[in-house]
């Protein structure tokens, strides 16, 4: 005669535990390899700032192959008390600086610059002066990707062919953007 099987309600609950970590486990290096290896940064830069300046410029060219759209909602530092994501337009004749508080979109198999006269990060409430060549770090945030912590060296002035002429070549897609509009031999 066949013993009957009897399980318990906590070995069930133990099996459910070990497959929910499992679960968890199996996923993370998807999540971590979304981070390291999807998002590609480059030409990460502070504006120098004199003594008592209260407001600096990050500039830097983010590059998404992660296989979906990632958006940069908020980044911080601890030299500054706030940091915002900002975009500069014409209004009326006049160059405006407005936040983008939805946050920027990097679509995937894109490369997005963050440069002068254009989407940038902002810097308030600056605790020390930003020398040249000095470097600190910043963390910047993605949906869904997470949070992403990186140098940025101070520079006097940003390396504008150098951030622009690395960014995207001739005839990639940008948003607001017109490759009819000047020069790519830079």
């Amino acid at each position: 005669m066949a013993n009957p099987i009897i399980i318990s309600p906590r070995l069930v609950s133990q099996c459910w535990t070990a497959l929910a970590v499992f679960l968890i486990l199996l996923t993370r290096p998807v999540f971590a390899s979304c981070q390291t290896e999807g998002l590609k940064f480059d030409h990460a830069q502070l504006r120098a700032t004199p003594p008592d300046a209260s407001v600096s410029a990050g500039y830097l060219q983010i590059t998404n192959t992660t296989g979906q759209t990632q958006r940069l909602v908020s980044a911080s530092a601890p030299f500054a008390k706030r940091a915002e994501i900002h975009y500069m337009k014409h209004d009326s004749g006049v160059m405006k600086m407005f936040e983008i508080k939805s946050g920027l979109a990097v679509p995937d198999r894109l490369t997005v610059a963050l440069i002068p006269k254009g989407s940038h990060l902002m810097f308030m409430g600056l605790d020390r002066q930003l020398k040249e060549d000095d470097i600190f770090l910043v963390t910047l945030e993605f949906a869904p990707c997470g949070q992403v912590t990186l140098p940025f060296h101070v520079t006097r002035l940003p390396r504008l062919g150098q951030i622009h002429g690395k960014t995207h070549k001739k005839g990639d897609i940008q948003k607001g953007h017109d490759h009819k509009q000047h020069d790519h031999s830079h």
